[in-house]
């Protein structure tokens, strides 16, 4: 309520308080701060309040919240598309992290097409780059 009524006063609260914060309360008030449209370029110096943590502390917390932020686009995007490969290729987006068991998954899910080749046609699709989908950019 603060925010909407006073962000001037909402701000400088939010830094009274990160200033003390344990982790899961600066991860918890930046995370709200980034989800409520706080300026991404802002984040590292909101996090940069939390005088209380630890330095890998507060870059812990940063790469959270971005993390989160690209989630949160990752899952609007999946949203809004029907076409089963892309809802599958954003699904793998969100939730393996490393390029070998990626490609194994694709390579698993669809036998006998090339991963990469696989991996790198989404791509093109989703950002409009093919005659197929060039609406989707």
């Amino acid at each position: 309520m603060l925010r909407s009524l006073d962000p001037i006063q909402y701000r400088h609260w939010l830094r009274q308080v990160l200033n003390e914060a344990d982790l899961y309360l600066a991860y918890s008030l930046v995370s709200e701060a980034a989800m409520f449209g706080d300026d991404p370029a802002d984040l590292g110096s909101l996090v940069d309040h939390g005088q209380a943590l630890s330095g890998a502390e507060r870059s812990m917390v940063l790469r959270a919240c971005r993390n989160d932020q690209v989630s949160r686009t990752i899952i609007q995007f999946r949203a809004k598309l029907h076409e089963r490969e892309h809802r599958f290729f954003l699904a793998l987006l969100l939730n393996v992290f490393d390029r070998d068991d990626l490609l194994a998954v694709v390579a698993r899910e669809f036998k006998g097409a090339d991963p990469v080749a696989t991996l790198m046609r989404w791509m093109r699709e989703l950002t409009g780059q093919t005659d197929r989908y060039p609406n989707l950019q």
